[in-house]
């Protein structure tokens, strides 16, 4: 038998890909499927689109009554001749409208702002309800109205329910 002499190559042998571990927690993944994500989602998306158009409705002074001739207005007055608005209060819930529709880009943060929503407004509910009405918002530089309890305790129930819908077992999960 001859033996064949072996030549030099200057060729390396192939890269194989490294092979790193996934951080993927498959119980986590079953639970917030794309069903779920788009429920939470698109309920902060809501959320803060209807926060938003609140807010710059309060600063057009055709949806607002008792307001200054002409297109904006920052004065006190009544937005659609029921809930009391002013310049302060618009902003914070033109605030309201970015962070939420910021905050719907991603599930968990989705979740968080439709929790801390959902707490925040239930919270100005009951203590509008519970105390005088020029008190407490008063010292905070905001006008409010009875009108503007009930809207405050509606969008609290709409984030509760989002949550409650959005969190909901899916149908054929297994525990």
């Amino acid at each position: 038998m001859a033996f064949r002499e072996r030549r030099p190559t200057n060729r390396r042998p192939p890269l194989r890909p490294v092979e790193r571990p996934l951080d993927i927690d498959v119980e986590r993944a079953r639970r917030s499927g794309p069903e779920r994500a788009s429920v939470l989602t698109n309920g902060a998306m809501t959320v803060g689109v209807l926060s938003l158009i609140v807010g710059i409705a309060g600063f057009l002074s055709p949806f607002v009554s008792g307001s200054d001739p002409g297109l904006f207005t920052t004065k006190p007055g009544l937005l659609l001749d029921t809930f009391g608005i002013n310049g302060l209060h618009a902003f914070v819930h033109v605030v309201i409208g970015i962070l939420g529709i910021a905050m719907s880009r991603r599930l968990q943060n989705a979740r968080t702002f439709l929790w801390i929503g959902g707490v925040v407004f239930a919270l100005l509910g009951i203590a509008g309800f519970a105390t005088d009405q020029a008190g407490l918002y008063s010292l905070m530089g905001l006008t409010v109205n009875h009108a503007d309890h009930w809207l405050h305790a509606g969008f609290a129930v709409v984030c509760f329910g989002i949550l409650a819908y959005g969190s909901r077992p899916q149908r054929g999960a297994t525990a």
